[in-house]
């Protein structure tokens, strides 16, 4: 399917300051002369398709004395989502739309033409209105008429009799896609094409009409072969995430008549409007759908990735809440995944709900019995907030295996979702016992590492009270060499849940009195940053301690910045 692009930009919508409003003026029905120059008419048979049937179809007819030059005066009139158009574009050519060429219904005399005005089989009968006298008729129990059209019309214009003026296209049966409910259809940014198939005719001309929600805003004209398929990259609009928009797919039939001196436009249009929302997921891929609880057959494996998925139609077989910051019960839809952690390794998991509150938490089985939460996120940040798990498995050997459960908080919650999935391997930092395997060790880089333990290291530093700890660090201590570049600053963070550990860096590996930083506070976590302005890079020794006799486990954290 070839694709002819006719780029439509839209602006601002200044109003039209004439407002003449003379809209009943009594004529003369012996008057033939058009009175007016420039006068215009615009007949339109307007129909509307959903899944190849015809649900809507009227003939609107708009007769004025001011020429706004709008090809479909008629219908732009009677819809303001439809674009006015100056000019039908031609295959291969653009054509430019601002809506502050809307038509303004206040800034023209409106021209009687009789009581009614016949279009093909159809006859519209005239209405007065304070702000716009049009002709209409809805004609949607008819049968859909097609060919040779007949036009007449009189009075002020004088009598206009043309029979099989004009050609009525078939209708617009779409196969593709089937309409659902008042839904929008979700288009996702990783998806190549939205794909439409119709039912080809070879009369009229085809045009796809692609326009934001709000009609002010931008919109984009296309002309169409009518060979019965497009395939059309949402992507290539270039918009925002989570727009809403609206796809026009649409058949045309054009033809201007002079009518004593007046011009008469008169179209026909069969349309299939679908209304989307695109999403632009990023580097996300769909992901394999949960299972909906424990009870079925097959769970899948969570891998590391960037996913987007939906939880619509799932049930709310879960409602965790004692493992979750918020304490308040996961009451939305969920779903469920395994997930694994090699040894060694960190797992992260980051999880949005794009129309809801989300939650997720970690079961470390499915037996309903046996069945304990290891751990929460439920910060109670809101719609479209991101929900956070970090575990890692400090084990060499042994894989930990656990349930992972998706959920939302509120009520008949949870639907479309963000899902990035990551596991870190986390290595030993190497620590060295003393200053002579610091002179054989490369400097420590930039980086995470985790130590289980430290049996067999012994306390070769300490600082004392009056030295840069502030404190005496009388347990074992591992150290490492780490080269500074001028002008760069070093951060350090320990973290050793139920230690107390303490940081320190020497000048000189074999003397404490060289220490040029340290941090020792109470508590389990401490940080230390360090900026070299000597003008040189330093070779420095960086000493992680403990006043424990037995050393937690921790987690050592370098940056260099």
């Amino acid at each position: 399917m070839r694709l002819l692009p006719l780029f439509v930009a839209l602006a601002g919508c200044p109003k039209d300051s004439d407002t003449d409003t003379d809209t009943d003026t009594v004529v003369d029905t012996d008057d033939t002369d058009s009175p007016y120059a420039g006068n215009e008419g615009s007949l339109a048979l307007l129909r509307t398709y959903e899944n190849g049937e015809l649900v809507h179809a009227e003939v609107v007819g708009i007769f004025t004395n001011e020429d706004q030059g709008f090809l479909n005066i008629a219908q732009c009139a009677r819809n303001e989502e439809t674009p006015c158009l100056r000019e039908l574009p031609e295959p291969g050519f653009r054509v430019p739309y601002d809506p502050g060429d809307r038509f303004v219904p206040t800034s023209s005399f409106y021209q009687y033409v009789g009581l009614t005005v016949q279009y093909g089989p159809f006859e519209a009968a005239y209405i007065v209105d304070p702000d716009l006298s049009f002709y209409y008729a809805d004609v949607t129990d008819e049968d859909p008429f097609e060919g040779p059209a007949d036009i007449a019309l009189g009075v002020q214009w004088g009598p206009f009799d043309a029979p099989d003026a004009v050609t009525v296209p078939p209708g617009l049966v779409v196969t593709e896609p089937r309409y659902e409910e008042d839904e929008p259809i979700r288009v996702f940014s990783d998806e190549t094409a939205f794909r439409f198939e119709w039912e080809p005719s070879g009369a009229g001309q085809m045009y796809l009409i692609v326009r934001d929600a709000d009609p002010l805003q931008q919109a984009w004209v296309y002309a169409v072969e009518d060979d019965g398929v497009l395939d059309f990259d949402v992507s290539t609009l270039g918009l925002l995430n989570n727009r809403n928009l609206a796809f026009q797919l649409t058949r045309w039939s054009y033809d201007e008549l002079d009518v004593n001196g007046s011009r008469l436009a008169v179209q026909s249009t069969a349309d299939a409007t679908y209304y989307i929302r695109y999403i632009d997921v990023g580097l996300r891929e769909p992901i394999q759908p949960p299972a909906d609880s424990c009870d079925d057959p097959l769970i899948p494996r969570l891998e590391n990735g960037r996913f987007y998925g939906e939880l619509t139609g799932y049930a709310d077989d879960y409602q965790e809440a004692a493992c979750l910051q918020s304490f308040d019960a996961a009451n939305g839809r969920d779903g469920v995944f395994s997930v694994d952690i090699p040894p060694r390794n960190e797992l992260r998991i980051e999880y949005t709900q794009l129309g809801s509150n989300a939650a997720m938490y970690l079961y470390d089985s499915c037996d309903e019995d046996e069945q304990i939460c290891v751990e929460g996120a439920d910060l109670d940040v809101g719609t479209g907030g991101l929900e956070v798990i970090e575990r890692f498995n400090p084990s060499d050997t042994e894989i930990e295996s656990y349930i992972l459960v998706l959920d939302a908080d509120e009520p008949l919650s949870g639907g479309l979702y963000f899902l990035d999935v990551e596991r870190t391997f986390i290595p030993e930092p190497g620590l060295a016992d003393t200053c002579i395997e610091v002179l054989q060790s490369p400097n420590v880089q930039p980086g995470t590492y985790y130590q289980g333990d430290m049996i067999g290291y012994f306390d070769e530093q300490n600082p004392g009270v009056t030295g840069c700890t502030g404190s005496a660090v009388d347990g074992p201590d591992g150290m490492l060499p780490v080269l500074v570049p001028d002008n760069v600053t070093l951060e350090v963070t320990v973290s050793a849940p139920g230690g107390n550990p303490a940081l320190y860096l020497l000048g000189q590996c074999n003397n404490v009195n060289t220490c040029i930083d340290g941090s020792d506070t109470v508590g389990s976590i401490e940080t230390l940053v360090y900026q070299n302005t000597t003008g040189a890079s330093q070779q420095l020794t960086l000493v992680v301690d403990t006043q424990d006799t037995v050393p937690a486990p921790f987690t050592l954290t370098i940056r260099l910045f």
